[in-house]
């Protein structure tokens, strides 16, 4: 039986263990107690802000000093309660990824014909080039 709320499980499963293999802390939501002891590291096994994502803790409390790679995972093409808008649900989630000041950012979706790849490639490239951020003045 197929079943892809866990294959999304396995893979921020594979992705958390990378990340804890390279030295980074991992946040992520969504896996197993038997996940948690396969990856044999502690770490906070919870969402904050993204899906999953590896950071590196600044020298002060409550400081990121990198965040090296944020990933959002969305099976549902629509958003709860957005009936008008063609993959709502992709799109919010890749919304989030072009506002994070990562070095690495992926999205993980289902599609259920390769049209529709097209369709969201062409999507993520325009929301891609319209992004413009102000800098950061502090």
């Amino acid at each position: 039986m197929y079943q892809p709320a866990r294959t999304h499980e396995v893979r921020k499963k594979r992705v958390s263990k990378m990340g804890h293999k390279l030295g980074f802390r991992v946040h992520a939501n969504g896996l197993t107690a038997a996940d948690l002891k396969e990856i044999e590291v502690e770490f906070v096994n919870d969402e904050w802000l993204f899906d999953l994502h590896w950071f590196t803790n600044g020298v002060e409390p409550y400081s990121v000093q990198s965040l090296p790679l944020v990933v959002e995972c969305e099976w549902n093409p629509r958003r709860k309660g957005d009936s008008k808008t063609l993959y709502s649900g992709i799109k919010y989630d890749f919304q989030k990824l072009l506002i994070a000041n990562a070095d690495l950012r992926l999205m993980i979706f289902k599609i259920a014909k390769e049209t529709e790849l097209e369709v969201l490639g062409g999507y993520f490239n325009s929301a891609i080039q319209k992004r413009s951020f102000n800098p950061l003045i502090i």
